[in-house]
């Protein structure tokens, strides 16, 4: 993957394609050509599911004190090694996602959200028949 295209995934400017489909509440919406994963994926199915999350949520993390991640609704676009886009699906309010990719070497993306959260480009290859364990992580900018 060229520095130029690693660059572009990671700007703000969050290039996205593609139609959407209907949203079901709670439920990922995607646009990939096999949609969301069923949940139970058959042995044919393959592509990507994590959880999206931002943090620290806390300006100074102590140990007496919990600040853990956030789970992040947002959208989320998966590029192939070419740079295409090849498919998008929304993150539910726990900021789970799941899509439906074939086989192959991907890039996700949140595609930038305004303000200061950042969610990093995450890499992951998709074997044939298996779904790949993706999370990603943002981050807020609180220091």
């Amino acid at each position: 993957m060229s520095a130029a295209r690693l660059s572009r995934a990671a700007g703000p400017e969050g290039t996205t394609a593609g139609g959407s489909s209907a949203t079901t509440t709670g439920q990922p919406r995607s646009t990939s050509p096999q949609a969301g994963l069923p949940p139970a994926a058959t042995s044919t199915a393959s592509g990507v599911r994590g959880t999206v999350t931002a943090g620290p949520t806390c300006p100074v993390q102590r140990a007496d004190s919990s600040c853990p991640p956030r789970p992040l609704q947002v959208e989320v676009v998966a590029h192939d090694s070419t740079g295409a886009v090849t498919g998008t699906t929304e993150s539910g309010a726990d900021g789970s996602y799941a899509m439906s990719l074939p086989p192959g070497y991907y890039e996700l993306e949140v595609p930038s959200q305004g303000g200061a959260t950042r969610c990093a480009v995450t890499e992951a290859t998709v074997e044939a028949g298996k779904v790949t364990r993706a999370d990603i992580s943002c981050d807020t900018g609180i220091r």
